[in-house]
């Protein structure tokens, strides 16, 4: 939940740079599909997770990752961090609402 909450109020100050440090999190070297866009008007303010947004980094790494192809995008979404985020109010604060 920490890690959740602390890339939010970093996402929240700097975008691009809260991405790349994701990206490096994740062991990823080379560019990601979702670190070229440009502004946080692009991002919503909430971050729910979506089924679609996970089946498009499945399709990205199946070829070097075979199981990626027939995995379930449902499976890895949790609304659950995010949904405890925004009832404690920790995203209408850094967003000054």
């Amino acid at each position: 939940m920490e890690t959740v909450r602390y890339y939010k109020e970093s996402y929240a100050v700097d975008t691009v740079a809260s991405l790349l440090s994701l990206q490096l999190l994740c062991g990823n070297a080379r560019p990601a599909p979702w670190c070229v866009l440009p502004c946080n008007a692009a991002y919503p303010e909430v971050p729910y997770p979506s089924a679609e947004g996970v089946k498009t980094l499945l399709d990205d790494i199946a070829p070097r990752t075979p199981k990626a192809a027939t995995a379930d995008p449902e499976s890895f979404v949790d609304m659950s961090f995010v949904q405890e985020l925004e009832t404690s109010g920790f995203i209408k604060h850094l967003y000054k609402r």
